[in-house]
């Protein structure tokens, strides 16, 4: 099935495995920075009121403590774009190397 679908009315949807459903691409979603033990850096999204749940089921994965960096109200595909543009910076899924261009960008982006 495709990720992207477009519905009467134009509006278009996306496919969100987090949630397991679609959802409109522009609502606004939880746009998240968290660093890992070894200074890795998830960059996810999560639904405005599960950001405590998301992070908890992140945690239960992980044998140390993980640090929420930064959190921002945003649309879906800023999530997808940061990806995109720090690609050369991925280490495995939705986690990335701590360059100190990323880090310099989620101040910049939280500020915003």
């Amino acid at each position: 099935m495709s990720k992207r679908l477009q519905l009467l009315g134009f509006k278009l949807m996306q496919f969100s495995p987090l949630t397991n459903c679609w959802v409109k691409s522009d609502r606004p979603v939880i746009i998240y920075f968290l660093r890992a033990h070894d200074g890795s850096i998830k960059i996810g999204y999560t639904a405005k009121q599960k950001l405590a749940q998301r992070i908890k089921q992140l945690q239960t994965g992980n044998p140390f403590p993980l640090q929420l960096l930064a959190i921002k109200l945003a649309k879906l595909e800023e999530e997808k774009a940061i990806h995109s543009r720090f690609s050369h910076l991925r280490v495995s899924g939705e986690w990335f190397k701590p360059d100190s261009e990323l880090l310099e960008f989620i101040k910049q982006f939280i500020s915003k």
